[in-house]
């Protein structure tokens, strides 16, 4: 009879610590689960924040609605994430990134692993948008002095034949032509400026703009293309290309430029991206093509020309024999060469990340 209760007692006991091996066996895997749903919802986030340090690729400006393109992935830890970018406008774009975590098995015992996806919506500069809503050939800030404004000639804005090669502009060209079915804009517009009365780009603002162009000039210089070796050399501050001579080795260089204060341009020739945080004084029979942002006044000495799109916030001086002539094409191929600066995602303020879905 003893022997009977102990052998019962020793079975219960067995029985017992089984369900409890058991019992570990599924909390360990809910809490597998649990870290990897983490890691998921840690991998969708990261992959967010990345996408938005990585500039679009100008080439999506002809992207439809809804339409979807530049994704990316990397790994996360033990996770990993892919996103890409959906248009929902003409400088709107929805970010989507799948999350992934640490592979786990389900309750059957096969493979799988957890995955959370996370959304934003932000603005990305697109260079067509920005060059067909411009609010004029130059555009200065309300109020801002305008002396020689009968040189501003905006007849030209879509004349091909005036621009850099044909391919660099034809890509958003019919865009440009859908948002101007006049073909034309103002010789002079008023400058869009925000809370504290400074100039933007789109969304960018004037210290994004500034603080994103990294080659920066001094004082003042002559811009003169630069080659050694027939290779032009694009890490000389000064070489803006060689607009003069499309077919030598500068001449397709177009760079995005930045001054550290007041700039005198004196001379020479360019194609370029130009922002300038003080005053812009261009003389010496100089000829820039472009787009151009000065925080200051622009001054165009006797003899001197820009052509492509104007913003200076403190107005503009033409003396006799100075012009600016508008270009859609020269300001489209401006800020599609600062692409790689300007064209980073920007959260919109009522665009805040999407909850997990």
């Amino acid at each position: 009879m003893a022997l009977a209760v102990a052998v019962l007692l020793l079975l219960a006991l067995t029985a017992l610590g089984h369900g409890a091996l058991l019992l570990a066996e599924r909390e360990l895997q809910v809490s597998r689960v649990a870290v990897s749903v983490a890691q998921a919802h840690v991998a969708a986030e990261a992959g967010l924040t990345e996408a938005a340090r990585r500039p679009l690729p100008p080439e999506l400006d002809t992207l439809p609605l809804w339409g979807t393109g530049a994704a990316g992935s990397m790994e996360v830890g033990t996770g990993a994430v892919d996103w890409t970018f959906r248009r929902l406008g003409p400088e709107t774009w929805l970010t989507e990134a799948t999350g992934s975590g640490e592979g786990v098995s389900d309750p059957s015992g096969n493979p799988a692993r957890a995955r959370r996806r996370s959304a934003r919506v932000s603005w990305v500069l697109s260079p067509a948008w920005r060059v067909g809503n411009a609010p004029g050939t130059v555009a200065v800030g309300d109020g801002a002095s305008l002396v020689g404004g009968d040189a501003i000639d905006p007849s030209a804005l879509l004349d091909a034949t005036a621009g850099p090669p044909a391919e660099w502009c034809s890509r958003w060209r019919a865009t440009v032509e859908s948002i101007l079915p006049s073909r034309t804009i103002p010789a002079v517009g008023v400058l869009s400026v925000d809370s504290l009365g400074s100039q933007r780009l789109g969304r960018l603002s004037w210290t994004m703009v500034v603080e994103s162009v990294p080659a920066v000039v001094e004082g003042s210089g002559r811009p003169d293309p630069s080659v050694e070796g027939g290779v032009c050399r694009t890490g000389d501050p000064w070489n803006w290309g060689d607009s003069d001579h499309l077919g030598a080795p500068c001449g397709t260089y177009v760079p995005a430029v930045a001054s550290s204060g007041d700039l005198v341009v004196d001379g020479g020739s360019g194609q370029l991206f130009l922002v300038v945080p003080g005053d812009l004084t261009v003389r010496g029979g100089s000829r820039l093509r472009g787009f151009f942002m000065v925080d200051g006044e622009l001054r165009l000495e006797t003899g001197a020309e820009l052509v492509g799109l104007v913003q200076a916030r403190r107005g503009i001086t033409l003396a006799p024999g100075a012009a600016v002539l508008g270009s859609a094409c020269w300001a489209g191929a401006a800020l599609d060469a600062a692409a790689p600066y300007l064209r980073v995602p920007v959260p919109l303020p009522d665009g805040r990340r999407v909850e997990p879905f």
